[in-house]
């Protein structure tokens, strides 16, 4: 099994039921994912809600004692009426069990959730919409969400059929297309190869160093299947996501509710979406598609000047080679294209960011100079 890394917030309900899963072994470290008929997939308890999750609040957040916890009396219970818990089989030997568990949630407060050299990882399974579904390991999800780390290692065991088909068609779309376009974040499709990294994103973030982006309305042009707007979500922002190609929207729309996300999409061409509340545009290698032809070169310039952004994030195609553009109506130089949005949108400051992976530059333009 390959190690995923998700972030422990994103686990939030249980399977219905993980015996199902280890009769049909799924727990073998050598097993793929086992593919789940709708019949046989039930979603359980939040797991937020479990007792297991609450005394590790309970204890190691908030300095309570194991034997007020909901889990001491379930557990104990459990072995007075002749039952094995973890190898106990009576109280005391229970108490140094949670001893061990303080022993543990130090170790993940000191150095993470680290992945076990044995490969016994939590364990998850994904439902029908893409979310995944606790199964097992449950002492380690829930200290890394008492400490709120950022993401923690994980098997991915079963999936829904549903959720099978959906990622089985992008890995058709990745070997078809030398790779997906960009990184998808999601515990489940990290694995697929892709054309685009994450490095544009650190340079973005510095470019939004001291400004304040909860509330503010962000537009995403050309959003593709969404990963931008899901990071520039998290960075605080209400996003909308435009994309005009059908494909694209529909699987944006999945891994939208897959992540969790909320920001806002909409179908449409760019040149005709509203534009009076947006406060931000991010417009990564999309507005020079305008440029082939003098009729989309008038539309841009009209979108521009229908702008009220106050600030716009912009990355130039390249223009050598001309590639696609070699027909180009107007196939310019990436200062020379980001002295043109600046002069119709009337943001006069332009800061170059740096150049992407790619090639590409990337741009920052805002209010008067």
């Amino acid at each position: 099994m390959r190690i995923c890394w998700v972030s422990p917030r994103d686990i939030v309900d249980c399977f219905g039921d993980p015996q199902f899963l280890k009769r049909n072994r799924a727990f073998a470290v050598e097993a793929e994912p086992l593919v789940i008929a709708d019949k046989n997939f039930s979603v359980g308890m939040p797991f937020a809600e479990t007792d297991v999750c609450k005394a590790f609040h309970q204890v190691c957040r908030d300095g309570g004692e194991w034997v007020d916890t909901e889990f001491w009396t379930r557990v104990t219970g459990q072995i007075q009426s002749g039952l094995k818990k973890w190898g106990c089989s009576n109280e005391e030997q229970f108490k140094s069990r949670c001893a061990r568990l303080n022993r543990l949630y130090a170790s993940i407060k000191d150095k993470g959730v680290l992945p076990k050299a044995n490969g016994d990882q939590i364990k998850v399974a994904i439902d029908r919409l893409g979310h995944p579904l606790f199964v097992d390991g449950r002492h380690r999800l829930a200290c890394g969400l008492a400490l709120d780390v950022e993401q923690v290692p994980v098997h991915v065991i079963g999936r829904h059929e549903v959720w099978q088909e959906f990622r089985e068609s992008l890995v058709l779309y990745g070997d078809r297309h030398r790779g997906v376009y960009q990184r998808i974040d999601h515990v489940d499709l990290q694995d697929l190869p892709y054309s685009h990294g994450d490095n544009r994103m650190p340079l973005l973030k510095k470019a939004l160093e001291g400004y304040q982006t909860a509330g503010k309305h962000l537009m995403d042009m050309g959003a593709h299947w969404g990963h931008y707007s899901q990071q520039f979500e998290r960075l605080g922002f209400r996003v909308t996501a435009v994309e005009k190609h059908e494909t694209f929207y529909q699987v944006m729309e999945r891994l939208r509710v897959a992540t969790r996300s909320e920001f806002k999409t909409v179908q449409e061409a760019l040149e005709r979406v509203p534009l009076d509340d947006v406060d931000v545009i991010l417009a990564l290698s999309i507005w020079h598609h305008f440029l082939k032809t003098p009729r989309g070169l008038r539309r841009l310039t009209a979108l521009l000047k229908r702008s009220s952004a106050d600030m716009i994030l912009f990355e130039a195609h390249c223009p050598d080679p001309p590639g696609q553009m070699a027909n180009a109506h107007w196939n310019p130089q990436p200062d020379e294209f980001a002295a043109f949005i600046a002069e119709h949108s009337g943001l006069a400051e332009v800061t170059r960011l740096g150049e992407c992976d790619n090639g590409r530059m990337l741009f920052r333009l805002q209010g008067e100079a």
